[in-house]
C-alpha cells in the first residue's frame, strides 16, 4: 500500500505536478494531499495542479515553473501563441496582453499558473511552430479575443498577405485554417500567385 512517505520520496523541488501524477504514488491521493498542503511540502498553483517550493535559509521560494504547459501531458502537442506577436505584423494591434494562448486537441479552460494566465483553446488543426504567416491567418481566427476593432485591422491584415511567403502561405490555407479565413484569403492568394 503506497504511503505518504512514498509521496514524499518521490516529490521533487521545483516540480509543477498534477493529481494524477501525485496518485501513482498515493493509495488516498486526496487525503496525501490534503497532508502535503498542511505540511507545506505542497502547494496549490490553481485546480488540480500542486508545486514543490523550494528551501532556501530564508524560507520557501515557489516553484519556477519555466514551461507550465508541460504539466498538461496528456498530449505533448500543443502550440503557444502569445498576442503580443500579433504586432510584428504591422496590422495595427498595439495593445498588451497578459495571457498566452495554448493550442491543443484535447484540454480547453483557462488556468493560472504561478504569475500566468494561459487560455487553453481546442484546436483541430496546428503548426509545430508559429510563423508569420501562422500568425495572419491566426488573427482572423482570434479577432474576437483581442482588443483592437476588426474593421481597422482586417484591412491591414489583408495588406500583409502580398508580404508573405506565397507557397507556405497557401499551404496554410488550404490546409489548416478554418472557414473564416479561407473566405478572407482564397481570393487573395489568386490574386497573389497569378
Amino acid at each position: 500500500m503506497a504511503t505518504i512517505d512514498e509521496s514524499k520520496r518521490n516529490l521533487r523541488h521545483g516540480k509543477v505536478y498534477r493529481r494524477a501524477d501525485l496518485a501513482q504514488w498515493s493509495s488516498a491521493v486526496d487525503r496525501h494531499t490534503r497532508t502535503l498542503l498542511d505540511e507545506v511540502v505542497l502547494s496549490e498553483v490553481s485546480g488540480e495542479f500542486y508545486r514543490v517550493p523550494r528551501k532556501s535559509r530564508f524560507g520557501n521560494w515557489s516553484a519556477r515553473i519555466d514551461n507550465p504547459v508541460t504539466s498538461f501531458r496528456t498530449n505533448n502537442r500543443y502550440l503557444m501563441i502569445y498576442p503580443d506577436w500579433y504586432d510584428e505584423l504591422d496590422i495595427g494591434t498595439t495593445r498588451f496582453y497578459d495571457c498566452y494562448w495554448i493550442y491543443k486537441r484535447q484540454r480547453h479552460g483557462k488556468f493560472k499558473l504561478g504569475n500566468l494566465k494561459y487560455n487553453f483553446i481546442l484546436k483541430p488543426c496546428f503548426p509545430p511552430m508559429a510563423s508569420k504567416e501562422y500568425l495572419l491567418v491566426d488573427v482572423v481566427h482570434s479577432i474576437d479575443r483581442l482588443a483592437e476593432y476588426e474593421n481597422l485591422v482586417i484591412p491591414r491584415l489583408c495588406r500583409q498577405v502580398f508580404k508573405m511567403d506565397t507557397e507556405v502561405f497557401a499551404k496554410l490555407v488550404g490546409d489548416c485554417v478554418g472557414r473564416r479565413a479561407k473566405r478572407l484569403f482564397k481570393p487573395l492568394i489568386g490574386n497573389v500567385t497569378n
